[in-house]
């Protein structure tokens, strides 16, 4: 982070707007479930794209006449899930979506090929994490803070995969 502050720094805003504009989402080219010669581009959508596709799927959800409970968590998040992957797979020629919207995602993909996506995208997600460089000892150190300042956690937990290995760490130490 410390990179950035720097640059901000030594540079004007609207610069450092434009290289990381230009820099563009991080990417992957990976095979289509099963078929090996068909070839998409996944991206990481931005924090824009990721609420735009949980509003649609409440929406979804309150169109139908749905209330999300306990019965149906599960159809909720992969539902959340299919309006964000949408986005999230693009033509590698074109860096358009493949997809126009959840519905025509969901008309296309078994549950096992979305399930499939969904996996990519996590590990593109693991990859391209900034927080994935915290030793043991820093992970150690921010459960002492988070336990003692709780309101922190929203913004020093920033990735599911940080929250993921935090969970764990946290479990593992209550089962010894």
């Amino acid at each position: 982070m410390s990179g950035v502050l720097d640059a901000l720094k030594k540079t004007d805003t609207s610069a450092l707007i434009d290289a990381i504009k230009a820099d563009g989402p991080a990417t992957k080219i990976i095979s289509w479930p099963n078929r090996e010669n068909i070839k998409v581009e996944l991206k990481i959508l931005n924090a824009s794209e990721s609420r735009q596709a949980k509003i649609l799927n409440q929406k979804e959800f309150s169109r139908e006449g749905l209330e999300v409970g306990m019965h149906n968590l599960a159809d909720y998040r992969a539902s959340e899930a299919a309006h964000g992957m949408w986005r999230a797979i693009l033509d590698p020629d074109t860096h358009q979506p493949v997809f126009s919207s959840a519905e025509e995602f969901r008309s296309y993909l078994t549950d096992d090929e979305i399930s499939y996506f969904v996996n990519a995208y996590n590990a593109l997600s693991s990859e391209e994490d900034p927080n994935k460089e915290l030793s043991d000892s820093d992970y150690d150190e921010l459960i002492e803070l988070l336990k003692k300042k709780q309101d922190l956690i929203p913004s020093k937990v920033i990735s599911l995969p940080m929250a993921w290995r935090l969970l764990r760490i946290m479990v593992n130490q209550v089962s010894k």
